[in-house]
Formats: C-alpha cells, structure tokens, sequence
C-alpha cells in the first residue's frame, strides 16, 4: 500500500501550558491499562473522538492537537483492515493461551515486539473496538436485518516512536483561546 495523508489527532489534559504542549508534543501513554501497549496513541481522522476521550479520560479539561501525517502503511500493523496482521494476532492470542498465558491485545502485540521482528517492520499499530456505536452512526445492509455498517468507528494508531513525527508539526486545534492569533496591526504602543 502506498503513503497516504492522514490527519491524527491526540487529546492530552490542559495544564494550561499550550506553549510546552505544542513544543513537546506528542505525549506518551504508558499506562498498565492502554489498549495497545505502551505508545503515542491518535484518533485516526476524527476529531469527535479526541474530544470524547478529553471529556472522558480528563474530565473536560483537555487540548486537541492535531498532526497532519504521512503515514507509510507498510509500516502498520493494521488491525482494522489487513487480514493478516488479524490472523497473526489469532495464532498468537492460541500459542500464549496454549502455554498457559492468557492475553489481551496489548500482551499479544508486547509479545510480537519482544519475540519477533515486529518492531523492526512497523512503525504502529492501528486497530479499532467493536463498541456498539450510537444509533446515528447505524447504517443498515437490510432494512430489518442486525447487521449494520459503524459509520464512526473509534479507531487508533499507537505510535511506538516520537521520532516518526520530527519534520511535523504538532499543532492544538482545541480549545480556541489556544488558537486564536492575536493580530498586533491595529494595537498601540
């Protein structure tokens, strides 16, 4: 698959330190409960998940920041549309279940990190949850029929390295008094 553009976008807590943010950005999780490990995690094109997991994660209290990307797909481990990368997460979730090691997401892709060349062939992952979406974002194959088509599914990068974004600009989008650009030519000395 050839590069394509992306825009990401990464909800951090509001220190009011916009400054330091946009300076030092993009933030690392490493928090025991992060869906994918340890990463630089982005809302893959969708701003109205930056702002939901702001209201969600920091209670209200949060930037966006945005990242216009380049993203080289080859170096994703695509867990939302390449079947293979489903079906080595498959084989691996039954080799640690076969040892006796039960795994989640996050301990299958640590795995692969530790055991294999994985972090020598991908940069990301990207993945998404199969969280029923609200009924707006339904769109059904068959009218009366169960399944349906998410129209705003909550997918994620994880970025394993900051170093994949120097050149880029990290930039806050949210909230407004960061963004607003004062105009110095009509002002009196």
């Amino acid at each position: 698959m050839a590069s394509r553009n992306i825009t990401l976008y990464q909800a951090v807590e509001d220190r009011n330190n916009c400054d330091e943010v946009e300076q030092n950005g993009p933030y690392k999780c490493v928090s025991g409960n992060a869906w994918l490990g340890a990463g630089y995690y982005f809302w893959d094109t969708n701003i109205s998940l930056a702002h939901w997991w702001g209201r969600t994660a920091y209670r209200g209290t949060y930037m966006v920041c945005r990242i216009d990307y380049v993203c080289d797909y080859d170096a994703v481990f695509d867990l939302v549309g390449n079947m293979e990368a489903l079906q080595l997460m498959k084989q691996t979730s039954a080799f640690l279940n076969s040892v006796g090691k039960p795994c989640t997401v996050s301990g299958a892709i640590e795995y692969l990190k530790r055991q294999t060349d994985f972090r020598k062939k991908y940069v990301a992952v990207r993945a998404k949850d199969e969280k029923s979406p609200e009924k707006e974002d339904r769109m059904f194959f068959i009218r009366g029929d169960r399944p349906y088509l998410n129209l705003n599914p909550r997918i994620q990068f994880c970025f394993f390295d900051k170093s994949v974004f120097n050149g880029y600009e990290y930039k806050i989008v949210y909230p407004e008094k960061y963004t607003a650009v004062v105009d110095m030519t009509d002002m009196t000395i």
